[in-house]
């Protein structure tokens, strides 16, 4: 081995600075090989508990924590007019829950339920009004409604008679091909427009239920929505022989009171699907050329 020296140093000495320098380098490795080896046990350590609540709902039948709130409904009065001819009414509601099933509740007015729904879901809320002593169960009467999170204010959810629409034309789409189209991406704001800009005809605005909205839901799953496709029923005229005095109602809560008289043989738009009238005495059901009345 050659060794160089320099004035007044002997070569012993600067091999042994060379062998301090070497042993600074290896210390430095060593440190930074514990290091590494720390951080590679602290990242399996999280990924061993990150992959056990993975797996705990398989193994144990557990589940994650679902972030969701519990809202007060706020339902609309009776129009006053279903008030006179039928008296008090009962509640039934329906909504998803916070597990994604179907929840619902009956209950009287003013004593609505609170609903636990999760925070980062899209969802209807339907309320049928029935009245079961006269015989007209939910389903009947037109509903109110409201979509979760848009009709929220606060802790609370409120419903309306309009948007009654929106949240059946909302169910009615979740019933096609979701994979296709989801309702959750369906613009609801601009839909909500169309009634409040007057974009569709004077008579689909005026009542909106007169439009099957069952069968514009299957155009869209199909095909996407088009407010030309967004048409009042086919109907055709028929004259009715009307069994009591009213006053007369309808199961939608935007039309008025039908002025007919016992005996006046009213013209009515009649289609495939039974109609109902009410009045204090009883039910009117048509359908095409063919009715019937039941008294109560």
């Amino acid at each position: 081995m050659v060794e160089f020296g320099t004035a007044g140093h002997s070569p012993t000495t600067l091999l042994r600075s060379g062998d301090a320098s070497k042993l600074t380098i290896r210390a430095y490795k060593k440190s930074m090989k514990n290091i590494f080896y720390f951080l590679l046990r602290f990242f399996g350590l999280a990924l061993s508990i990150f992959g056990a609540l993975l797996i705990c709902p398989l193994l144990s039948g557990c589940s994650l924590p679902v972030l969701s709130s519990e809202y007060r409904l706020e339902l609309p009065p009776l129009p006053p007019l279903w008030t006179e001819v039928l008296g008090a009414n009962r509640w039934h509601i329906e909504w998803v829950d916070k597990n994604g099933q179907l929840a619902s509740a009956d209950t009287d007015a003013p004593f609505y339920p609170a609903a636990a729904i999760m925070d980062d879901s899209q969802t209807p809320i339907i309320a049928y009004p029935y009245w079961h002593e006269r015989g007209i169960l939910p389903d009947t009467m037109k509903p109110c409604g409201a979509i979760f999170p848009l009709d929220v204010e606060g802790a609370v959810i409120r419903l309306s008679w309009q948007h009654g629409v929106d949240a059946v034309f909302y169910r009615e789409l979740s019933k096609g091909d979701v994979s296709q189209r989801q309702p959750q991406y369906f613009d609801w704001k601009r839909f909500r427009e169309l009634f409040l800009e007057n974009k569709l005809s004077d008579q689909i605005c005026a009542d909106p239920w007169i439009v099957d909205w069952n069968a514009i839901a299957q155009k869209t799953t199909a095909s996407g929505f088009n407010t030309r496709g967004v048409s009042a029923r086919s109907t055709g005229s028929g004259t009715v022989d009307i069994p009591e005095d009213g006053p007369w109602i309808g199961v939608s809560p935007f039309t008025d009171l039908f002025p007919w008289q016992k005996g006046e043989n009213a013209v009515l738009n009649l289609g495939n699907t039974v109609d109902s009238y009410f009045c204090p005495k009883g039910v009117l059901h048509c359908k095409k050329d063919v009715w019937t009345f039941e008294a109560w």
